[in-house]
């Protein structure tokens, strides 16, 4: 939290913080889900995407992720003014959007994003086959065993 003389209260927020104060931290939290929404569908591995957004669950289950996100973005949308109860949504969704994105940047660090130069490149040819060096390692071993007896006799 911001140094200063402000007394804060509880869930982070600032007693007599401003409607101005209240709506930027609301606009950026809202953004940020969403970028880390964008994050979360290029993540390269599908079960580390599925977790995530299990993880976010549903926007109509009080209390989880998917909902603190709708009732904000519900809230900026019908301009509503932020009493001490969409106070407290906007600093619940902060904490959500601090949890998401430890979630992200730690898939994105283990299986890499689509949208990223470092995103692992696949070693099996899509379908299942052999890879190009396992393939050609596989006809010079071939071409051993008959070239080498050959040579023998």
């Amino acid at each position: 939290m911001p140094a200063g003389p402000a007394v804060w209260g509880p869930a982070g927020y600032r007693l007599g913080q401003d409607q101005a104060e209240w709506n930027r931290r609301a606009q950026e939290a809202y953004g940020k889900y969403g970028a880390l929404l964008r994050r979360t569908d290029a993540i390269t591995d599908q079960a580390a995407r599925d977790e995530i957004k299990a993880w976010l669950g549903r926007n109509d289950v009080p209390g989880a992720p998917a909902e603190r996100y709708k009732a904000v973005s519900d809230a900026i949308e019908a301009g509503a003014g932020w009493n001490a109860l969409s106070q407290k949504r906007v600093a619940d969704l902060e904490d959500t959007v601090r949890d998401f994105e430890a979630k992200v940047k730690d898939a994105e660090s283990r299986y890499g994003n689509l949208n990223s130069e470092k995103a692992p490149v696949p070693t099996a040819i899509p379908g299942g086959g052999l890879t190009p060096t396992g393939f050609a390692l596989g006809v010079v071993a071939v071409l051993a065993l008959i070239v080498v007896p050959l040579v023998i006799e």
